[in-house]
């Protein structure tokens, strides 16, 4: 992947079908990946109603009056892994965890109220990679890693500009492996692509 669009958005509510239609058809028509909805006044039992063919809702907090309520949506193709995903118990805070082109990154759909509120910045702040989650991403990607990554590929398709399939390396994986990652590896130490 070499693009991912996020929008953060209040929409104010989204209660009427109309209004919910005309919102994912915006976020269509935008190429948005992943949305991260505040204020949507949905109850509970209607967050899934945010989704249609194309987008579904991945997380969401539901507060018992409607006048807040976050959901994080996601386009339906986006090719990530959720590791994880809570939220707060008020209607304020939603997250997800996910693991998205071998990245781990953590989004967040949070509303917060004009006063200030201890407790809700409390909980946003313990919403985080856990240690050993951080620590990870520095680290080397392993053989096993860029093996699976591979798997995942189209087979019929070049990752690259020079023309070689995926195809190519999965046949000569015991060959190119090792230089392949000792070159990704490289190019991550000095920054450069």
């Amino acid at each position: 992947m070499t693009s991912l669009s996020v929008l953060s958005w209040n929409v104010q509510g989204i209660n009427r079908i109309t209004k919910r239609t005309a919102c994912l058809e915006y976020i269509d028509s935008k190429k948005i990946d992943i949305a991260l909805i505040q204020e949507s006044h949905l109850n509970k039992e209607s967050v899934n109603n945010f989704s249609n063919s194309k987008y579904e809702e991945v997380a969401s907090s539901s507060a018992n009056d409607k006048t807040k309520v976050v959901l994080i949506v996601t386009r339906r193709s986006l090719d990530m892994n959720i590791i994880d995903s809570g939220n707060g118990t008020e209607g304020r805070i939603g997250f997800i965890k996910v693991v998205l082109a071998n990245v781990r990154i953590v989004f967040v759909s949070a509303y917060a109220l004009a006063d200030y509120d201890k407790r809700f910045f409390k909980i946003l702040s313990n919403i985080k990679l856990s240690e050993a989650e951080a620590t990870d991403l520095g680290a080397p990607i392993s053989l096993k890693e860029l093996w699976d990554s591979l798997k995942e590929m189209n087979s019929g398709k070049s990752p690259g500009p020079d023309g070689i399939t995926t195809k190519v390396y999965c046949n000569f994986w015991s060959e190119l492996g090792p230089m392949l990652l000792k070159m990704i590896n490289k190019s991550i130490e000095k920054y450069f692509f």
